[in-house]
């Protein structure tokens, strides 16, 4: 049961991630920092939206409630502040090679990283179905 999940959140992640780089790429500018930095932002927002997700194999977020495992939550936020210090600190961004991004860019990241999230709540109200 659960390969068919992992199997099925790791098309959603690299869809999402390849997406978001191609977008990037021939929408923004044409820089590969800009595209570079979409796809970095959309794959680290997408692990963290899916943590959520896999909390369950047959329930869904909704129903054991996204707030209700507090270190989940304290983990996530660190990480997402992490993500946006590799974006916008000057320096830090240098060291990996990400330029900061604009609210444009943040319409493609974030209906991007839902994507893998989504493909999980679905899976599971699919196997519930049956």
């Amino acid at each position: 049961n659960m390969r068919l999940s992992i199997i099925v959140q790791s098309l959603a992640i690299t869809v999402a991630t390849l997406f978001a780089y191609n977008y990037g790429l021939n929408h923004f500018d044409g820089h590969i920092e800009s595209a570079r930095t979409v796809a970095f932002a959309t794959l680290i927002l997408s692990e963290l939206l899916r943590s959520y997700s896999v909390r369950s194999e047959h329930k869904s977020v909704f129903q054991i409630g996204v707030f209700s495992n507090k270190a989940l939550v304290m983990g996530t936020s660190l990480s997402l502040l992490l993500m946006l210090a590799v974006i916008y600190i000057p320096g830090v961004n240098d060291v990996f090679e990400t330029i900061p991004l604009h609210l444009e860019h943040y319409k493609v990241i974030l209906p991007c990283a839902l994507l893998p999230f989504a493909a999980g709540e679905i899976l599971k109200a699919v196997k519930s179905k049956k």
